[in-house]
């Protein structure tokens, strides 16, 4: 925002600004519900990927390797959000090549897999301590797994510096 005002771009400052605002309500409405629809998920989550992409220059691509329709598969909502964000903000630093970032939806029997990831910087697994973000979205992740004892979700990520990172979150017995 501040660089289209730089700019001399009100039009465009404006539209951005409308943008986030609309995000920002829809962030709120689902963030009240418990589960979501997994398409209400993404398409919430294409929205935030796509105000990053006014930031940041990369390519975003989503994968769908699930025969299910992702409008009948509950979801519990923004539960991707800070992993993305993690990629986008963090992972596809200004010094990487052609970043991207997929999104690759599977279905495994009755398990639901959702991968994040991304050709950014990496780090050092063994040194760095996860962020706040990444800390909520685990202890939302134990309350989920309490509530739901027979529905499990984990969440594990594999990254090395120079390789990027990939998260997956993997919701066992998810699926009828």
């Amino acid at each position: 925002m501040q660089s289209l005002i730089r700019q001399n771009d009100p039009e465009a400052a404006n539209q951005y600004i409308t943008e986030v605002a609309t995000f920002m309500r829809t962030i709120m409405d689902s963030g009240r519900k418990e589960l979501v629809s997994l398409a209400e998920e993404i398409a919430i989550e294409e929205k935030y990927i796509a105000l990053e992409q006014k930031r940041k220059a990369f390519s975003y691509t989503l994968r769908k390797e699930c025969n299910h329709d992702l409008a009948s598969i509950d979801f519990p909502p923004l539960l991707l959000q800070p992993i993305i964000e993690n990629s986008i903000r963090h992972g596809l630093a200004d010094a990487v090549r052609n970043p991207s970032l997929t999104i690759t939806i599977r279905c495994e029997a009755a398990d639901l897999i959702l991968t994040v990831a991304d050709n950014g910087i990496g780090f050092d697994a063994s040194v760095k301590t996860p962020g706040h973000g990444l800390s909520l979205t685990s202890k939302r992740i134990a309350l989920l797994n309490e509530k739901l004892p027979s529905m499990q979700i984990t969440l594990q990520t594999r990254t090395a510096y120079g390789t990027g990172t990939v998260t997956e979150i993997r919701l066992s017995k998810w699926l009828s």
